[in-house]
């Protein structure tokens, strides 16, 4: 190795210390010297005919160990740090790398900004379709009508039959209950709880915009009286005509519609005792199970005694499960054409099941 040259890398001595890789060149003048081989890492120590091995420095960047005499051997551990040039160049690529990989986020940007906009219209509109009860109404009704007001208790009950077809404001008179509607032509599904119990948050005194359709189906639960008003009521569809079936039967136990003394009709279902309950089960497989309570609500108002379930349909083929004492099948007054073939009361597949 040349004079003046670092014995690791070739480079330049400033004081014994190489420019290039750091390295002190100082221990060639002292008893114990440093051997540097490829593949073999150690060093050897000559002091009074014994020998030690460590690892020799086989990179520029490795730790280099200095002995300093003294009365026991110790190592003195000094970084290399790299050449200015070799920092300057590592400082530059790893800019380089940062700034080409802002570039091509920047470059995406309004790709992804469009993106997340679609999702989000996307998810709002999804939200909107689910909220609108009316979404997929056929037509709209008529601003124009009749004014109309009744105080309905628990039954079921036909917009164009037993109320006029109409938009109407829904008020709770008494009793906590609930109030179910079912449009299959206009795809309308409504459940509603009324009641001022501050516990259920879904509770509801009042609702307004309730659009009640010709052939729409809605039945107001057990323990409730609900005051149903419009103001542009439209004519009704049909009127009710006289009930074929005269008699008012004690019923007990299980029916089968036809074939035992229950008939195919409309009744009411009236209880004697303070309650009672009636399972029915359509040709469909549905079924409805109707709870009733005797009960009396009375009101500034109204003075409403609750005592069954109103306009009940029973098709052919039906079986009805009745329980408890005094339990009475009464033809009901307000009769109309109905299709027992197709009729089954899917107003309460979905929620509610009591009447």
């Amino acid at each position: 190795m040349k004079k003046g040259r670092c014995s690791l890398c070739g480079g330049k001595l400033a004081g014994n210390r190489c420019r290039l890789c750091g390295l002190d060149n100082s221990f060639n003048d002292k008893e114990r010297r440093y051997e540097r081989e490829s593949s073999v890492q150690g060093y050897v120590k000559e002091e009074k005919g014994r020998s030690d091995t460590v690892a020799e420095i086989k990179k520029k960047n490795v730790n280099n160990y200095v002995y300093k005499p003294g009365s026991s051997l110790k190592r003195t551990k000094n970084k290399v740090k790299p050449a200015p040039k070799e920092r300057f160049m590592k400082y530059v690529s790893t800019l380089i790398c940062i700034v080409a990989a802002i570039s091509g986020l920047v470059s995406y940007l309004p790709e992804i900004k469009e993106d997340i906009l679609h999702i989000n219209s996307s998810t709002n509109e999804e939200i909107s379709e689910e909220t609108d009860t009316y979404a997929y109404v056929t037509r709209e009704i008529p601003e124009e009508g009749t004014e109309f007001e009744e105080f309905l208790g628990p039954g079921f009950y036909q917009v164009g039959v037993h109320v006029p077809e109409g938009i109407y404001q829904i008020e709770l008179a008494d009793g906590r209950g609930s109030m179910t509607l079912y449009d299959e032509e206009n795809v309308i599904f409504d459940y509603s709880l009324f009641g001022t119990d501050v516990v259920f948050e879904d509770e509801v005194v009042e609702k307004d915009d309730m659009r009640l359709y010709n052939g729409a189906t809605f039945k107001i639960g057990e323990g409730v009286v609900l005051k149903l008003k419009t103001f542009n009521g439209q004519p009704l569809k049909q009127e009710f005509t006289e009930n074929p079936l005269k008699d008012t039967i004690p019923v007990s136990g299980e029916y089968t519609v036809g074939a035992d003394e229950v008939q195919e009709g409309i009744y009411n279902i009236r209880i004697t005792s303070d309650e009672g309950s009636a399972t029915i089960t359509y040709k469909e497989g549905v079924s409805d199970y109707i709870w009733m309570e005797k009960e009396t609500h009375q009101t500034e108002d109204m003075v409403y005694e609750e005592n069954g379930c109103k306009n009940v349909v029973l098709p052919k083929g039906a079986t009805v499960l009745f329980e408890g004492d005094g339990i009475y099948l009464e033809p009901c007054e307000d009769y109309y054409e109905v299709d027992y073939n197709t009729y089954s009361s899917r107003i309460l597949t979905d929620s509610d099941r009591n009447c």
